[in-house]
């Protein structure tokens, strides 16, 4: 009999299962899927390396250093700030505290008054100088009240902070809770944005190859859920002293239909063109301050890690906000007559790779919420990066919080709850 069975080979089962071994004890973890990831997965197609929607991984993130081996994931970082595409030109807003030599550009920022310059100043010496129990004060108050409190115009929101926040949260309404806002924004700014270089998949690949040979039984669908263990959707029945299920609400629902969850997803949809030229040679987010148009942002993975594209080509990824469905031929047209008024008729030269629509990307943490490491119900565990907010880290934390648990139960039999620990730290 097995001591925990894992059902979910995302990022928060491994983790669970990392820790449970390191430990001592005997783990197993089904994945109804053919990779491990979760929604961290890439493809390979043509020569080209195609993330299953951009992803940046943070490396500041603690939980994430002791788990991963950045020199072997071969990570490298992106430009610290971003590209903003307004009134037909391209405007560098730099982080002077990183880039000091580029800082200059931040005087003649069209949409930023003087008072909005001084007010950033401000802005970033706050997230410097405070901790997660400042920014929980804010857990109440929506990324839009919270950045009106801190005096900026409205220009400056909506031509800049509102394309920022839906490149990171998938959510254009501002309405993101302004403690995970304040907490994500400061490491952004003072950490490192990184991308390892055989695509985000590769770290679900490498905390699975620290797992035992045979822990991971991909192609493996749980069908039903009991005391002392599992059912295969083949029938085969797997004993277990305990279960952790590493699966998002909608997943979960299909093996347990009384768990309810009102958790929502953000969804996007991700585009991947080929191209000779790349469109810049400088690996930095390109957003759309412009607040019309279909294209959030668009990056080039490729200028800072090669191996994205096979020699002599460079690999865009164009992240969409789309509020109807569109049949794929209509929508590559319509992003690349977009894309002519940012980067010109050398666009036209671009071939189309794939599109991914993702209907849950991330969880919509639209209000605050009781953010939790795990959760148990009735003797099952639960983990995921759902339960607080969508990341890495969190994941990675999640799935460590609920090892630590069943552990807990297995020494003594007692229910152990969740521990308090920072999300972010």
């Amino acid at each position: 009999m097995l001591d925990v069975v894992i059902i979910g080979a995302g990022l928060s089962g491994l983790s669970a299962a990392y820790h449970l071994q390191s430990k001592g004890y005997k783990v197993a973890v089904y994945e109804a899927n053919g990779k491990v990831g979760g929604r961290c997965k890439s493809d390979y197609i043509d020569g080209f390396i195609l993330d299953r929607g951009l992803h940046f991984f943070q490396k500041g993130f603690e939980e994430s250093k002791t788990v991963f081996d950045y020199r072997t994931l071969r990570m490298e970082s992106v430009y610290p700030g971003v590209m903003l595409h307004y009134n037909n030109n391209f405007h560098l807003v730099t982080n002077p505290i990183k880039r000091i030599g580029d800082s200059l550009s931040l005087a003649f920022l069209p949409f930023m008054s003087f008072r909005d310059k001084m007010k950033m100043g401000t802005f970033l010496t706050y997230l410097m100088t405070s901790t997660d129990d400042h920014f929980k004060k804010l857990k109440d108050i929506s990324t839009r009240a919270f950045l009106e409190s801190r005096g900026f115009s409205k220009q400056l929101i909506e031509s800049f902070f509102r394309p920022l926040h839906q490149a990171i949260f998938l959510d254009k309404s501002l309405s993101t809770s302004a403690y995970i806002f304040a907490s994500m924004m400061k490491n952004f700014s003072f950490e490192e944005s990184a991308i390892p270089a055989y695509g985000i998949g590769s770290i679900a690949v490498q905390l699975a190859e620290k797992l035992k040979e045979n822990t991971v039984k991909l192609h493996s669908r749980v069908k039903q859920i009991f005391d002392d263990g599992i059912e295969l959707a083949t029938g085969e029945f797997i004993a277990a002293k305990n279960v952790i299920i590493s699966i998002p609400p909608h997943e979960i629902e299909k093996i347990i239909p009384e768990y309810k969850s009102d958790l929502s997803f953000n969804q996007v949809t991700c585009m991947y063109f080929a191209t000779k030229t790349p469109p810049v040679n400088t690996p930095i987010l390109l957003l759309n301050g412009q607040n019309q148009g279909i294209v959030n942002h668009v990056f080039v993975p490729s200028t800072i890690q090669p191996s994205y594209a096979p020699p002599g080509s460079h690999l865009v990824s164009v992240t969409l906000d789309l509020n109807e469905d569109k049949e794929d031929d209509e929508l590559i047209d319509e992003v690349l007559k977009e894309l002519i008024d940012w980067f010109g008729v050398k666009v036209n030269d671009w071939v189309h790779l794939k599109t991914y629509h993702i209907p849950h990307a991330q969880p919509n943490v639209q209000c605050y919420h009781d953010y939790k490491q795990f959760e148990e119900r009735d003797g099952i565990f639960y983990c995921g990066d759902y339960l607080s907010y969508g990341s890495v880290n969190n994941a990675i934390l999640s799935g460590k919080s609920a090892a630590e648990a069943v552990i807990g139960h297995l020494n003594d039999g007692s229910k152990k709850r969740s521990f308090t620990k920072s999300l972010f730290s």
